[in-house]
């Protein structure tokens, strides 16, 4: 399924405000990997049938390999136009083999380092930065944005994703511990 969305989604990149709404998921995306886990999953019921199950798998992977799309290719778009899709090749061979074999590996290592979780929501927001100001609507509006004010913009992106995380995190934690004593 990457593949193929990968395809659509450096198309797609040029459609006026599809940034914008990328930029939005991927920040969301970063605020649900600084969210405390809560260890359960009310409302999911066994599946009774084969192809239920199927169509549920088929729908987690789709979500999952869209979010990973999104960050590859807006990553990708601050390459050069000739470059993207080698770009977007590399990422894709990088991601999957992590995401099917190395899944383990990166569970430990987040275990061992929870520092790594902050840094990706981090680069998801550093990302998502880079997807905003480059939005042909904001292009449009106030033209190109020099690298200077882009790196800026990302830079403050990642930082208030991750500082609003932690803190929504916290004040999530305290609410909780508040309600069970």
């Amino acid at each position: 399924m990457r593949v193929v969305l990968i395809f659509f989604a450096l198309t797609l990149l040029g459609i006026p405000f599809l940034k914008i709404v990328g930029a939005i998921l991927l920040v969301w995306i970063g605020l649900k990997l600084l969210m405390p886990d809560e260890g359960h999953h009310d409302g999911i019921q066994a599946s009774t049938s084969v192809w239920t199950a199927v169509k549920t798998i088929l729908i987690a992977d789709f979500v999952m390999s869209l979010d990973n799309v999104i960050a590859i290719a807006g990553a990708a778009q601050n390459v050069h136009l000739d470059h993207q899709m080698g770009y977007v090749i590399f990422g894709l061979l990088l991601s999957v083999p992590i995401i099917i074999w190395g899944s383990t590996l990166v569970l430990k290592l987040i275990d061992r380092f929870p520092v790594v979780v902050t840094f990706g929501a981090g680069l998801l927001g550093w990302i998502a930065g880079g997807m905003l100001v480059t939005d042909i609507i904001v292009e449009r509006q106030f033209g190109v944005i020099p690298q200077g004010y882009k790196i800026a913009v990302e830079l403050a992106v990642a930082i208030l994703l991750v500082v609003t995380g932690k803190w929504l995190a916290r004040r999530k934690t305290a609410v909780k511990q508040r309600t069970t004593s």
